[in-house]
């Protein structure tokens, strides 16, 4: 964690410049409540993080490498069935 502030900046609180040692580190944008992640150049608004995320499927369900694919596929997929079915799916249980 950096700071909180508006705008998100290019400096530490303390008016050190961000570094490589910066990276991952969070910043909280007190006007919007939004969270950043810093990714050594830039501030990445954290809604951007899923298509950061790797994952490896062990049971060849998805075929998407980050969790912003899988979620696409799993929504297409649920609306697949919803038109099959012609009803909304409002729940879905694990059990």
């Amino acid at each position: 964690y950096v700071a909180a502030g508006a705008p998100a900046g290019v400096l530490r609180p303390n008016g050190d410049a961000l570094t490589a040692a910066d990276v991952g580190r969070l910043y909280v944008n007190s006007t919007t409540q939004e969270i950043y992640y810093y990714n050594g150049t830039t501030w990445t608004k954290s809604g951007d993080m899923a298509s950061m995320v790797s994952i490896a499927d062990a049971g060849g369900l998805i075929t998407a490498t980050d969790v912003e694919g899988a979620l696409q596929e799993i929504v297409n997929r649920i609306a697949v069935l919803e038109n099959k079915l012609g009803a909304s799916i409002t729940k879905i249980e694990v059990v």
